[in-house]
């Protein structure tokens, strides 16, 4: 018997990560993101190696690299949709998939037949956008595969074992063309896409949104996720966490010429970010327990907080400094990951799920890309240091907005009788209702 002033809330165990490895679901699910992710970590330097096999050039692997990236930005919210629609998800991840890996299968052969540069540049726009779905349908998967008190954590260790692949993907990379050949590496892209769909069918059958035993509210004039607005500051913090890694990643070369260093050790400093990252998503999933507050407030801190941290980066006199501040840099980037997307898993209802974190997945796409074209022309106007400082104001300034954009949204809903903010926060630890 419980007293009337006992806390009922001390009754229920600490979500711990043990608990997350005994659901055989879980695993099965971390296995089939895996396989899903490693094409898309792989295909920057493999399609610039393809690119060049081909065809002599390496500009020409260049623009694969980027018609792989923006097929997928550009595809993956209408594809989300209508992956959210299946009346399977598991088939329609699956299809998804399969049809990326034939597609691989088909770039890896198109380049060793030495076909054109137009072919060439199709398919790798086609092997980008056509699996696009799949990171926006595993995630809305992963929501209903996991139990509430898991969730958080959950998306935590995912985007610390995203981290890891990234970290991974290069060296896997050379070393297949090192033993192989270009087009091996594309093979094993594609191997990897078919486990992941093999993967997919061994999961729990997932059926339409409503038929769960939840109800999904249905309006015949509703909003599509992409312009959601509960969702809003979760697509936001994506773009925003995208520009600043994306600036990080492609705009240290140069600083690292400009400060007398080898413009080669910028891969290893990448290394060392990858690893704080998936430390920082690591330690992230461990306190979630223990954090109380709004969740948009905690991601906008964060946020914030990721920005002022690029700022020692865009000055720093020397490489020891500019490696220390890409390494604390690091530490942020998966736990912000992990809580804009388990943000955007309360924010939307089940039917848009799909659709909601495939837009997510496009905004930090297509933010990776902008600072690409932006931070080009900074260099060329204003010097090696403009991009990292233009970076660290956008972050910041966005990470503050969002906070009072939050705030506000919070201190509103508090005075309105009856209205609740699914994503205001109650303040318990480890909650953000």
């Amino acid at each position: 018997m419980v007293n009337q002033g006992e806390d009922l809330t001390s009754q229920a165990p600490t979500p711990t990560y043990g608990m997350l490895f005994a659901l055989g679901a879980w695993r099965r699910w971390t296995a089939a993101s895996a396989g899903s992710r490693l094409p898309i970590a792989m295909a920057p330097l493999t399609l610039v190696y393809i690119g060049h096999a081909a065809t002599g050039s390496f500009g020409v692997g260049s623009v694969m690299a980027s018609a792989f990236s923006f097929a997928e930005a550009f595809s993956a919210p209408g594809s989300g949709r209508l992956l959210s629609r299946s009346a399977d998800l598991r088939r329609g991840l699956a299809l998804s998939l399969g049809a990326g890996a034939v597609l691989m299968i088909a770039l890896a052969v198109a380049s060793q037949l030495r076909l054109s540069a137009g072919v060439l540049i199709v398919l790798s726009a086609g092997c980008g956008g056509v699996p696009a779905a799949a990171q926006g349908g595993l995630r809305a998967m992963l929501q209903r595969l996991v139990p509430e008190s898991l969730r958080e954590k959950a998306f935590a260790l995912d985007a610390t074992l995203l981290e890891v692949e990234w970290a991974v993907a290069p060296a896997l990379v050379a070393l297949v063309v090192v033993v192989g050949a270009a087009p091996v590496a594309v093979v094993v892209m594609a191997g990897a896409a078919l486990i992941s769909a093999a993967m997919v069918a061994t999961l729990p059958a997932i059926p339409p949104a409503g038929l769960a035993g939840e109800a999904v509210p249905r309006t015949a004039h509703r909003e599509p996720a992409w312009r959601a607005r509960a969702a809003m500051g979760a697509y936001c913090a994506s773009a925003l966490l995208g520009y600043a890694e994306g600036t990080v990643t492609v705009a240290l070369p140069p600083l690292l010429g400009h400060l007398g260093a080898a413009v080669s050790d910028a891969g290893l400093l990448l290394v060392g970010l990858s690893v704080t990252s998936a430390i920082g998503g690591w330690g992230y999933g461990w306190l979630t327990p223990r954090l109380s507050g709004p969740g948009p407030v905690r991601a906008s801190f964060l946020l914030t907080v990721l920005g002022i941290l690029v700022f020692p980066v865009a000055g720093a006199p020397s490489l020891w400094v500019a490696a220390l501040g890409v390494a604390a840099f690091g530490f942020l980037i998966a736990p912000i990951n992990a809580l804009r997307s388990y943000q955007l898993g309360r924010a939307l209802p089940e039917d848009q799920q799909s659709e909601g974190f495939s837009t997510l997945y496009a905004a930090n796409v297509l933010g990776f890309g902008i600072s690409g074209l932006a931070g080009a022309g900074l260099l060329h106007a204003a010097g090696a240091r403009a991009p990292f400082f233009v970076a660290a104001a956008i972050t910041t300034a966005g990470g503050l907005l969002a906070g009072t954009v939050a705030l506000a949204r919070g201190r509103v809903g508090a005075h309105r009788p009856g209205h609740h903010d699914p994503d205001a926060g109650d303040g318990r630890p480890g909650s953000d209702r």
